[in-house]
């Protein structure tokens, strides 16, 4: 069926092949990260989901066993857990390229609903810690931030505050799921129509992505607990256009 695969068994001998290849401290470690990522896709299903998207399983699994599984068995994690464990794989998307996990005794053919995607630079406003005592506010339509609201006004472009309660704190590193339900608490206290903040909105800006929004994508969780940039830094990055 279409959406859908079983994976023979022949593609989930890698990781055992592989592993002969390894030493046995390396061996083991690849063992270990595979329980971990076991643990996480049952604790997933464990709460009732449908489905387990393979991009949120890799966001989960941490940065250090990600680049540790990439390195010692040369695969992706999406492609580690394909190759490696019995679930049904579906797929998703406008070209199918979206890969899922199917929950065991799960109605495969019933495809789970697609999380919204954002706008780079208004997704790093949800993304970057409020340090204590700022504030920060968001033009609605350049996206740009900051602590000073007069300062990214433009005209005829409405600013609105993202209170603290919607945004990270301190060190904190947020998950997806924590920022996709911070963004839906505050579109609905702000009473503004999801649509406009998606990127489907506005493809035609697609090469013009912001310095900022290049940045926050571009690092890593732990990388992103080490950074701490000047305001006067971000302000910088978030007007410069990418080339």
């Amino acid at each position: 069926m279409q959406g859908r695969q079983t994976l023979p068994n022949a593609q989930r001998k890698t990781y055992s092949l592989m592993a002969k290849e390894l030493d046995e401290q390396q061996a083991a470690e690849v063992a270990s990260i595979r329980e971990r990522i076991k643990d996480l896709i049952e604790r997933a299903f464990a709460k009732g989901k449908p489905a387990y998207f393979l991009a949120q399983l890799g966001n989960e699994l941490s940065d250090q066993d990600r680049k540790t599984l990439e390195h010692l068995t040369g695969t992706k994690v999406a492609r580690f857990v394909m190759d490696n464990f019995d679930y049904e794989v579906g797929r998703t998307g406008q070209h199918e390229n979206i890969l899922y996990l199917v929950a065991p005794h799960g109605n495969g053919a019933i495809r789970p609903e697609l999380a919204p995607r954002y706008n780079g630079r208004f997704w790093a406003a949800f993304k970057i810690p409020l340090d204590a005592g700022e504030q920060r506010f968001i033009n609605l339509e350049t996206f740009e931030f900051g602590p000073d609201a007069t300062a990214i006004a433009a005209q005829d472009a409405q600013v609105r505050e993202i209170s603290p309660d919607f945004l990270p704190r301190g060190g904190e590193v947020p998950t997806s799921e924590e920022i996709l339900k911070r963004i839906a608490g505050w579109l609905e206290a702000q009473k503004l129509d999801q649509a406009a903040f998606l990127i489907q909105r506005r493809k035609r800006h697609r090469g013009q992505d912001d310095l900022l929004s290049a940045l926050i994508n571009a690092l890593d969780k732990d990388q992103l607990k080490r950074v701490s940039l000047p305001l006067d830094v971000i302000q910088t990055l978030g007007t410069t256009k990418r080339d």
